[in-house]
């Protein structure tokens, strides 16, 4: 019998189907091929050939269509191939949602033969089932577990980087979360991402066909689909339908594939070697005789061991996002003993279990330890700490600046390259006097080595091996590791060996290091680099790394740490050595043989979240107990110091400082002056039309700047202030649940537009809205001078009319809830055109003439320049006492709408918490001419931020008591504008930085936790230095924060 072939090669998995002549399905296989689709395609065409005479052959999938002309068989586009498939099913469904390793695809369906519509998610949405895969492997879930997992709980994570769900899911199961209640959050981000990228506002109508590895294989992936269309479909008046994963819903493309093939396909020509015949060019690699030293890069043993007998000791503990580290350091500071292995679930069993390998190795030896002090870092320490009785908890940027200034004396830049983040620091001796730290599009990286490794069948330890053995390497697209492993797929394709891709992947990480985490040259840093962490073990990542600084930094010194896995840990144990001879005091450590009696319950769900502000963080609640000391209840996970206590108090700390920005997001919405009077000689009585009309206004964008002429104008014209319905400040599930309309924006102020909307068309069930007011804010009245416009960022300007455009996708959703769209555009810098401009705007609906239209607009500047005169008054007040008191402040350079706690994630709140005073730019002096005017400096700049910013970098360059925090969004072109002129005025008066840069939808809580507690470090030290006060020092007690 002769019959027609299917294969679809994917990024991860070769699949096979056979049919028979009348359409019947005869033979099936779908395998892994693990970066060897030749190997395993080659295998399953000689099953098939073994059994059945091929008559047709069809190929697909983002491997397979490229082999078609090798294979002499017919290519088929994916979605072709699938829509095929499901035509034969007795229920042709409406909407088809396919997810496969690397790509996802949404088709909709028409009464036709083809796809009415289809799309496919970008590279920076990809990697849906590799990234499931990876959390899987991270947290020890295999087949069974995930296939018998139901949706569970209610935890949010975001889905938008892969790289950053898996630390987010990672770090919720290590913060006391269900596994099965973190992995449902993931498919819950999964769906509402896909919701905002596939669909883009598109309603999926029902049937809806689930297609893919992921569907088939992970249940409560299907459930989130079921439970969040459902809701949508009742939101948007859609009678509710099936959603349905069908069997084999892996193998859909490929049984599309041979039915395309039955229909005029071509029969299979060869079997064997189909992959890799043409090669794209790529770059040579350096002959071995240009390589550095090798084994001036590997790891030195260690200098000391234990012996037998009594034996003093301090331990250092890094309890990081990968993995756990311990060391031993004897009284000299020497390394005696190690132990290093990979985090599972719990940090507090990953440390013990680190100690008690080290316990056994001194036992094993005849070795009494006797611990003189405890240090702990890493991601962990928070847990870890309080629950083995840590003496000092450094900072990770700390611990590491201590361990590189004891293995390189005179070392002015570290890297460190770990499993999760890359961080780069400066130092003078062990002070770090400026750091950068990997955002979201640039970490990932160490990890991402290790699982390729494993994907491509290459253990760990011998990645150098393989990689040295390459005479070649494919140039991968540096950044974000979702990417590179696009790329990784595609060079397959292309016929790249895995010795040549993994060659590739190490030549990437200092192009990534250099050119997406740090904004300078590393000429411009120094000249002497010492490279730490996990990833620097490999021989090739380090070889590669100090080929690249060598070739740029002339004269360069590069070394590797003895220990570059262990460097956290050492640094953590020297500066609990130093604690301990400047106290003498004893270590609270429990012992060794008290680990076995130490029991944490981390608790985290729905009713451990901290509700002391709008954003409502998640956070863990711990019952720690430590025989035979008294048990303990602590706060961990908490984003900022107002969620550290367990009990449900509101209240500010004393230690709280002024925090101007959350003064302004909160006063820029109150009534600022009396309400105008009412007579025939000034305002009279409103019209009928302004009295009953109810406005609704998205708390976003434009509105950060305006709020006061808005408000105050609309009040004038006589619209009642409980008539004006503002939607409530930013929260992750108002974001989350606005986005379901389609998310296409680059950053996340754009993004949360259609979400604040969406609040306020929820609300209008209870509060019917005339009209939903949305400016176009086209220019912004500000204090600087000199440069050629203050135009607003285009997004800012046109986000009213494009949500407008995004609720009309689907019929006319304004028109159907009577609400009328109002979009004018508003030039604030242009009296007598924003007069008009309002008029027009307003004057027919609310029955309103150009006299009293001019009266309001008199009042709505009048209270616009109130506000700004009060928010200066209260930032001079700051600044005097700071002055006074020899104190440092912390002024926020961001946008207006940066005062929205959920877009810029409260950092100011942070801050404030943890007793630095917070000002905004509206904060600050202006009575400064020369530095407003910006004529010298920026004179063709024509956005209104960029020039806000620099004036503000400038008086913070002039002034000793301000430091800046840097804020921008994801993706923000106005800021990239202005980046490299920011760095180099904030870096002359050599002063500490936090840069919160790439702000998205997403907290990264490690990477943010770290750069603050870094800045702080850098800050107490500044002031101690430069402004004559004594501070905290870098080592932070580890005792509970709260105890019951």
């Amino acid at each position: 019998m002769r019959v027609h072939l299917g294969i679809d090669v994917g990024s991860t998995t070769v699949k096979v189907v056979v049919l028979a002549p009348g359409g019947e399905e005869v033979h099936r296989r779908c395998e892994r091929h693990r970066g060897r689709a030749d190997e395993v395609l080659d295998r399953l065409l000689f099953e098939v050939r073994a059994r059945h005479d091929i008559s047709t052959t069809g190929v697909t999938g983002a491997i397979g269509a490229h082999l078609a002309p090798k294979l002499g068989a017919v290519p088929v586009h994916e979605v072709h191939a699938v829509v095929l498939a499901t035509r034969e099913l007795e229920e042709s469904p409406r909407t088809i949602v396919e997810l496969g390793g690397q790509d996802a695809k949404l088709v909709l369906l028409g009464t036709g033969t083809g796809a009415d519509d289809m799309q496919m998610n970008d590279r920076c949405a990809a990697g849906t089932g590799a990234t499931i895969d990876r959390i899987a492997h991270r947290l020890g879930l295999d087949s069974p577990q995930l296939a018998s997992c139901g949706l569970t709980g209610d935890l949010s994570v975001a889905a938008k980087c892969g790289v950053f769900a898996e630390t987010d899911v990672v770090n919720l199961v290590k913060g006391g979360a269900s596994w099965s209640d973190a992995m449902s959050a993931l498919a819950r981000a999964i769906v509402v991402q896909n919701l905002a990228v596939l669909a883009r506002g598109r309603l999926l109508r029902p049937p809806v066909l689930l297609l893919g590895g992921p569907h088939a294989h992970l249940p409560f992936l299907a459930a989130a689909w079921r439970e969040l269309l459902g809701e949508l479909w009742i939101e948007r008046g859609v009678s509710p339908g099936p959603v349905v994963v069908p069997e084999g819903a892996e193998l859909f493309a490929a049984r599309g594939a041979a039915l395309h093939a039955a229909h005029g396909g071509r029969p299979l020509a060869r079997v064997s070697g189909v992959i890799g015949g043409e090669r794209s060019a790529g770059p040579l690699m350096p002959d071995r005789a240009r390589r550095p030293d090798l084994d001036a890069l590997r790891p030195a043993a260690p200098k000391a061991a234990l012996r037998g007998g009594p034996v003093k000791v301090h331990i250092g503990v890094d309890s990081g996002s990968t993995t756990a580290k311990v060391v031993l350091l004897d009284e000299a500071g020497e390394p005696l003993a190690q132990s290093y292995g990979v985090s599972e679930q719990n940090p507090v069993l990953d440390v013990r279990a680190r100690l008690l390998d080290i316990d056994r190795e001194a036992a094993s030896v005849g070795a009494v330890l006797e611990v003189l002090s405890v240090g702990v870092t890493g991601y962990g320490a928070e847990l870890v700490g309080p629950a083995i009785g840590a003496d000092v908890r450094p900072v990770e940027t700390v611990a590491h600046a201590a361990a590189a200034a004891s293995a390189m004396p005179g070392v002015e830049v570290v890297v460190d390259v770990g499993g999760t983040d890359v961080k780069v620091m400066c130092l003078d001796g062990e002070e770090v006097t400026s750091f950068h730290v990997s955002n979201q599009c640039s970490a990932g990286h160490g990890a991402f080595l290790a699982a390729a490794a494993e994907d491509l069948a290459v253990p760990l330890g011998e990645y150098a091996e393989h990689a040295f053995r390459a005479e070649r390497a494919p140039r991968f697209t540096v950044g974000c590791s979702v990417f590179m492993d696009t790329d990784r797929v595609t060079f397959q394709r292309d016929g790249y060996t895995t010795e040549e891709i993994l060659a590739g992947l190490a030549r990437a990480l200092p192009h990534n290091v250099w050119e997406f985490i740090v904004p300078e040259p590393p000429e411009r840093l120094g000249r002497r680099f010492l490279l730490t962490g996990g990833a620097q073990r490999n021989l090739a990542s380090a070889w590669a790394h100090a080929l690249y600084l060598r070739e740029r930094v002339p004269g360069a010194d590069v070394q590797v740490h003895p220990q570059p896995g262990l460097a956290g840990a050492i640094g953590a144990a020297l500066i609990a050595r130093r604690h301990h001879r400047s106290t003498g005091a004893p270590s609270g450590f429990v012992g060794m043989g008290r680990l076995a009696d130490v029991k944490v319950e981390v608790r985290r769900d729905e009713t451990t979240r901290c509700t002391r502000c709008e954003l409502e963080c998640e956070r863990s609640i711990v019952e720690l107990e430590r025989p035979p000391r008294p048990s303990a209840s602590l706060v961990v996970g908490n984003t900022c110091e107002r969620g550290a206590d367990v009990s449900a108090s509101k209240k500010r700390s004393a230690r709280h400082a002024p925090d101007l920005l959350a003064e302004e997001a909160s006063r820029l919405f109150r009534p600022l002056l009396p309400p105008p009077p009412r007579s025939p000689s000034s305002f009279g009585p409103p019209s009928t039309s302004a009295s009953r009309v109810v406005i609704g206004i998205p708390r976003v964008m434009g509105l950060y700047r305006s709020a006061p002429l808005l408000l105050h104008y609309l009040r004038a014209v006589g619209v009642p202030d409980e008539n004006v319905v503002l939607s409530p400040p930013t929260s992750s599930s108002l974001f989350q649940k606005g986005a379901r309309w389609g998310v296409t924006d680059p950053c996340f102020p754009s993004k949360l537009v259609l979400s604040h909307v969406d609040w306020l068309l929820r609300s209008h069930r209870e509060r019917p809205l005339d009209a939903l007011l949305m400016p176009t804010l086209t220019h912004a009245a500000i204090a600087v001078r000199g440069t050629a416009d203050t135009a607003s960022c285009p997004l800012v300007a046109a986000s009213g009319q494009t949500s407008v455009a995004a609720l009309r996708r689907d019929g006319d959703t304004l028109g159907d809830l009577g609400i009328r769209a109002l979009t004018p555009e508003l030039t604030l810098v242009d009296r007598p055109r924003l007069e008009g401009q309002l008029l027009e705007a307003f004057g027919e609906l609310l029955g309103m003439g150009s006299d009293d239209n001019a009266r309001a607009l008199d009042y709505a500047l009048a209270a616009q320049r109130a506000f700004h005169e009060r928010t200066r008054r209260r930032g001079a007040k700051v600044i005097r006492r700071a002055v006074s008191e020899g104190r440092a402040v912390a002024v926020v350079l961001a946008r207006p709408y940066h005062a929205d706690p959920g877009v810029s994630h409260g950092i100011s709140t942070e801050l404030a918490s943890r007793g630095v005073p917070v000002l905004g730019i509206s904060s600050l002096p202006i009575d400064d001419a020369s530095l407003l005017d910006l004529g010298s400096v920026l004179p063709l700049a024509t956005n209104s931020g960029c020039a806000e910013k620099v004036w503000a970098a400038r008086l913070i360059e002039r002034t000793p008591n301000l430091v800046a925090v840097d804020v921008s969004s994801f993706r923000c072109g106005q800021d990239a504008s202005i980046l490299g002129l920011l760095t180099d005025i904030l870096g002359r008066p050599h002063k500490p930085v936090l840069r919160m840069h790439d702000l998205d939808e997403d907290r990264p809580g490690a990477t943010f936790r770290l750069r603050i507690e870094t800045f702080l470090d850098g800050l107490r030290r500044y002031e101690r230095r430069a402004l004559g006060v004594g501070g905290r020092s870098e080592v932070v007690s580890v005792q509970p924060r709260s105890v019951l």
